[in-house]
């Protein structure tokens, strides 16, 4: 190697005043060939580098360090005072420090910088490097955060699903892909995915709001299960029904809903609904056509959508005799909008037919839980097993789940109880084992269910659910869903129906396009505007409580006034089962036998279990059920009667009981006209003249004290009489419990008790109205509350009309044999014809709740059936005053005062 000789002055001002300058890391890093020279740097600077001109490591070029760019990636050297080219050299880079040039995504996007500003595009700057230096002073953005104007990131995603399933960042995956594939900003969504003029038709209150449409969807009205303005409900617009009332529009092939709104409106169009007269006759078409009555469908939407094609008139010409009998058409209750109807079913079968694969939702629509509220199944299970504070601390542990296992997808219930405390810990498998019993099958989708099985269709099943695939299966197959293809849960597949990814899980996975999937289920959103983003058909079925509350307005206001009642939501739950099933009123029997099961069964079922525990508690063995109340009460404890106790139906009315045993309240008037004039016919029937007497209460007094021997020797006889009809049934335990829906003097009570003075007489009663408590009397209902809500008003009368028997009242047993009175009178023979209606509704109710809960015990207080009674007391519909407006019962020992049952409703 040639060595250059320098001056001795210029080597001595070169270590005098160079070394103290000199920056070695920075030298080595600048010049790299020093090192591969076998010299220091400082050598290498002294002997060659100052003579080339090279720097004393102190100026990197911008090129190879950016000062600038390199505090703002790293504050703390900032922060520190430390130069940024010394900190880098000497630690930065063995740190894997940035040279200042290329910073973090999180920190600077260049791209985005580019696209949000052309201008720096045009000056041919470097992205960083201008907002460095020039960008951050003139509050410019750094390239992560685009303004309103320039990208909505919810719009993106709403648009672009499959950017949701990348999941990248929407903005990054706009600048970098999007825009070059030609995808939108998420600004302006396509005339199929939302249509703007619609949406603010649809929903004046977003008009208000003055939001822009699109983002007030993206934003809010999805959450809210608002539609993206393409899909009016009925009663904003009928499509069919504006094309048939403008062939204009039909010719134009324009979009009726887009038609009605951008120009029908304005030109002062009708929506489709209301035809006017010279196009339609509703009335007319009724009349004309009773089957259209019968399937409960708008008469015009009907006409529009079926009628015309099958050409039926408009209901503006001749008029053929209605089919409908004219008593059934004086008592029919029409129901509109009914989502459970057969036409509606049908609507849904046509569905059905259209599509290769048919997807299910599981709860809320296979299946329905007998709540209404689905967390009230901890509530259940909390007091099923005396855990106290289980439901608020289950539905706890769920959410502190779903917060600390929010990147898993979905939560699963292992996961859930890992958030409880331990001595809940067991009550898991307690909760499957509720979910086993209590969840039932909606009557109508098991109809739909079983026509898409019989039709050959691929089913599969699809719910967003902490429970497990294997649990949903065997729950499935235990409740009738048998020969399903797949069953996909959120907990299992990690996405969910909620975030609509799970959709799309179902179509890469049965490898079929969205146009052959039909899903079924009951929200709007996951269900439905879900669904619609990948392209599958829907159809939202209404849930059985909106069903409910739909076609019993009573069932609403009882939830409304009571909305925190579990037991209040338990009933309910049972009631909106039923209601998936329940057929229209269309005539007595149906509307009678539905009556018994939403008012009677509840009533009978409470009285007869707490009398079957209490029997069995008491080692009671024999019981009697009282004619006329026992007659139902005795075949809802059959279905009880698990441990065969000995039970019979009874022939024991007071008015018989009085007349045996000789005891009457004197104070009574009624009490001592029935006793007295029983006595004079049967003492004078020698000398009836035919002729009918009035007596007053003083000469009945009279008659009975002048007569007393008399009547102790008939009543001795009528005792025996009764004892040979007692003989058939074998009362062989010293104790016999007799069963009364009310007392107020424990007449059969104490006429028992003369009949077996042997035995111990226990009797039940719902209620009591005597002041003082009876020895060995137990009543279920003691509280004052539900006596003033069903006394004053004559409430309890209905009561007593829906625990009945269809006799005629008794008034003798004659060789074993009741022997009845009034049987001409019409009101007697109007509720002899129908209880038979009533009874059967109160059993079905009862093994529907057997059927449902099993041994789970549920418990409506007597107060809430108090309450249940008097809604419809004070609230009836039309439908019910038709049937019960005339109703008249008599409340009177002889039964001969007769008085309206619903006096308050004439």
């Amino acid at each position: 190697m040639k060595i250059t000789l320098y001056p001795k002055y210029l080597i001595r001002n070169l270590f005098v005043h160079g070394r103290a300058k000199f920056f070695k890391a920075g030298y080595k890093l600048l010049y790299p060939e020093c090192g591969r020279q076998g010299m220091t740097p400082w050598q290498h600077y002294v002997i060659d580098g100052n003579r080339k001109g090279f720097g004393n490591g102190n100026q990197p070029s911008e090129t190879f360090f950016f000062r600038e760019g390199y505090e703002l990636e790293y504050p703390d050297v900032k922060a520190a005072g430390v130069d940024p080219w010394r900190h880098y050299a000497e630690k930065g880079l063995a740190e894997g420090h940035d040279n200042g040039h290329h910073p973090r995504v999180d920190l600077f996007f260049a791209a985005g910088y580019l696209v949000m500003y052309p201008d720096v595009v045009k000056s041919k700057m470097d992205p960083w490097m201008h907002y460095v230096l020039h960008g951050r002073k003139e509050g410019r953005d750094n390239g992560l955060h685009p303004n309103e104007k320039q990208f909505f990131a919810s719009g993106y995603l709403e648009m672009y699903p499959d950017v949701v399933k990348s999941k990248m960042d929407p903005w990054m995956h706009y600048v970098l892909h999007g825009r070059k594939e030609g995808r939108d900003n998420g600004l302006h969504p396509n005339e199929k995915q939302f249509f703007a003029s619609g949406y603010l038709e649809m929903y004046p209150d977003v008009v208000k709001s003055k939001m822009d449409p699109w983002m007030h969807y993206v934003l809010h009205g999805r959450k809210e299960g608002r539609d993206n303005g393409l899909h009016p409900n009925d009663k904003q617009f009928f499509a069919s029904g504006y094309l048939e009332m403008y062939p204009d529009v039909v010719k134009s092939k324009t979009d009726p809903w887009r038609h009605y709104v951008l120009y029908g409106k304005e030109e002062g169009r009708d929506n489709g609904l209301h035809p006017n007269e010279k196009q339609f006759s509703a009335s007319g078409y009724l009349e004309m056509y009773p089957d259209v009555v019968k399937s409960k469908m708008e008469p015009w939407v009907h006409y529009v959508l079926f009628g015309k094609k099958e050409g039926r008139d408009s209901g503006l010409h001749s008029r053929p005799e209605p089919a409908i009998p004219v008593k059934l058409k004086a008592t029919a209750a029409v129901k509109k909008d009914d989502a459970y109807s057969l036409m509606k079913i049908q609507t849904y079968k046509r569905a059905i037919d259209c599509h290769k694969v048919i997807s299910f939702d599981i709860f809320d629509t296979l299946l329905i839980r007998p709540y209404l509220k689905p967390t009230d199944l901890f509530l259940h299970i909390e007091k099923q097993e005396r855990k106290p504070g289980f439901a608020k601390a289950r539905i706890e542990a769920e959410e502190e789940a779903r917060r600390v296992e929010k990147y898993v997808g979905d939560i699963t219930l292992d996961m859930i109880y890992k958030h409880i405390g331990d001595e809940f810990l067991p009550l898991r498998k307690r909760e499957e084992f509720f979910e086993l019993q209590v969840c039932q099958p909606h009557p109508v989708l098991k109809e739909l269910y079983d026509y898409a099985l019989k039709e050959n269709k691929q089913i599969i099943v699809i719910s967003d659910m902490y429970l497990s695939k294997q649990f949903l299966t065997k729950l499935l197959d235990k409740k009738g869903y048998h020969k399903f293809d797949r069953v996909f849960v959120s907990c299992n597949e990690h996405v969910s129906k909620g975030e609509g990814r799970l959709f799309q899980t179902v179509l890469d996975d049965l490898k079929c396009e969205p146009s052959e999937v039909l899903h079924i289920g009951d929200n709007p959103v996951s269900d439905g505007a879900n669904a619609d983003r990948y392209g599958i058909d829907h159809l939202i079925i209404e849930k059985v409580s909106e069903h409910l509350f739909k076609t019993n307005p009573k069932a609403a206001l009882l939830s409304n006034v009571n909305a925190d009642k579990f037991e209040i939501s338990l009933y309910l739950g049972i009631l909106a089962i039923n209601s998936a099933s329940a057929q229209e009123y269309l005539n007595e029997q149906m509307y009678f036998e539905n009556l018994g099961y939403e008012y009677g069964g509840i009533v009978a079922y409470q009285f007869i279990k707490f009398i079957y525990e209490d029997c069995l508690k008491n080692n009671i063995t024999d019981i009697a059920m009282i004619s006329r109340d026992g007659y139902t009460l005795q075949r809802v404890f059959d279905l009880f009667n698990s441990k065969k106790l000995n039970s019979h139906y009874v022939y024991a009315p007071r008015y018989l009981c009085n007349l045996i045993s000789c005891q009457y309240n004197p104070e009574s008037d009624e009490q001592v006209d029935a006793f007295a004039g029983y006595y004079r016919e049967a003492l004078q029937s020698s000398k009836n003249d035919g002729v009918s007497h009035k007596y007053s209460y003083q000469e009945n007094l009279k008659f009975i004290e002048d007569n007393k021997e008399e009547i102790n020797s008939l009543a001795k006889e009528k005792k025996s009489e009764y004892l040979e009809y007692l003989s058939q049934f074998s009362y062989d335990s010293s104790r016999l419990a007799m069963v009364d829906l009310t007392t107020g003097w424990h007449t059969t009570q104490k006429f028992f008790e003369t009949i077996y003075k042997e035995k111990e007489i226990i009797g039940y009663y719902w209620r009591s109205t005597s002041k003082e408590i009876y020895f060995n009397e137990k009543v279920y209902d003691r509280n004052s509350e539900t006596c003033d809500l069903l006394a004053p008003n004559g409430a309890w009368d209905f009561m007593e009309f829906l625990i009945t028997a269809p006799e005629f009242p008794v008034k003798d047993v004659v060789h074993g044999q009741p022997v009845y009175k009034n049987t001409d009178n019409v009101n007697e023979q109007f509720r002899v014809r129908i209880y038979p209606y009533i009874s059967d509704g109160i059993m079905r109710f009862v093994k529907n709740v057997l059927e449902i809960f099993g041994n789970i015990d549920i418990n409506v207080s007597p107060l809430v059936v108090a309450k249940w009674i008097c809604t419809l007391y004070h609230n009836p519909t039309d439908v019910d005053k038709k049937f019960m407006l005339n109703i008249r019962r008599a409340g009177d020992v002889n039964h001969s005062k007769y008085s309206y049952m619903f006096d308050s409703w004439r």
